[in-house]
């Protein structure tokens, strides 16, 4: 995934006011190692980057952005109506070709 997760982290801790090390003493990892993941220079595993956002007092969207609009477009709503009808209609062929309309 092309996340810069590294750079939003430390760009939020700096934005909060926090020191590298009282943000890593926080979530339980060493300064060094909160360095290195602000660098990207460490992988960062999921239980550490959940740690790092509520440390942060964000969430993971809020740091890595997934839920923001991709390129300048977002999806369009579900239409649950749609879908429904669309699932009928394929379970309707589904079912003539068993020779078994729904009726």
């Amino acid at each position: 995934m092309d996340v810069s997760y590294g750079k939003a982290f430390k760009k939020r801790r700096e934005e909060r006011g926090l020191s590298l090390r009282a943000t890593a003493e926080a979530v339980g990892i060493s300064a060094s190692h909160l360095s290195r993941i602000e660098a990207e220079e460490s992988d960062v595993s999921l239980s550490i980057a959940s740690a790092l956002a509520a440390a942060l007092d964000a969430s993971l969207d809020d740091i890595v952005g997934i839920g923001k609009k991709a390129k300048g477009r977002s999806k369009p709503p579900i239409d649950t109506d749609e879908v429904e009808r669309l699932l009928r209609l394929a379970l309707d062929e589904v079912m003539r070709a068993k020779g078994k309309g729904t009726g």
